[in-house]
């Protein structure tokens, strides 16, 4: 009862959960994320040995990202009828054909500088991710993923020479005094 000695109505409550699934994947439409630390990278020296964290998130054509539960697939043609070889009727739609794909399917690229290791995927966040590191040729490097032959989503880090002498920067607080001293020296010889 919602009042005392209230015998005919009461508080109503209700949940719902709604689950999105993914269409087919859109590899154009997915992000990239360069960082180091958790803090974005966009430029790095050729002689860094640093490992930047590149991080991939799939997402299908409306922009939804996939989850770490969610089947990635992408449309092939055909009819439920007559798929292709590999491919299987779509369970949610059931008028076209789809692939479906593992994460060893998806492939990092860069222009510039190299990946290692395998692809993974998050378990908890269903994106996919690998290590890269840039080389000794300085320029901008464009990274990008590449799932069933189509390239998508790009990020670009500029990498700088910093081969050079070797030496550091003078902080400008320095070289004023030095300066200051040069004036004063002056001074006392005249």
């Amino acid at each position: 009862a919602e009042f005392a000695g209230d015998d005919y109505y009461a508080a109503v409550a209700s949940t719902g959960t709604l689950t999105l699934l993914p269409d087919v994947v859109d590899i154009r439409a997915t992000t990239i994320e360069v960082t180091r630390g958790g803090n974005p990278v966009t430029e790095i020296g050729t002689g860094s040995l640093a490992e930047l964290d590149v991080v991939a998130t799939l997402r299908d054509r409306w922009g939804n990202a996939f989850g770490p539960l969610d089947s990635i697939y992408t449309e092939v043609g055909g009819t439920c009828g007559a798929c292709p070889p590999g491919a299987s009727c779509d369970p949610i739609r059931g008028d076209r054909c789809v692939l479906y794909h593992q994460a060893e399917d998806l492939e990092f690229n860069a222009s510039l500088g190299f990946f290692f290791g395998a692809p993974e995927q998050s378990q908890e966040t269903g994106t996919f991710g690998s290590q890269w590191r840039p080389g000794e040729e300085p320029g901008e490097a464009k990274l990008s993923v590449t799932l069933a032959g189509e390239e998508g989503g790009e990020a670009f880090v500029t990498i700088f020479d910093d081969s050079g002498c070797g030496c550091q920067q003078v902080p400008g607080i320095w070289f004023l005094g030095m300066a200051a001293l040069v004036v004063l020296r002056r001074r006392r010889v005249n």
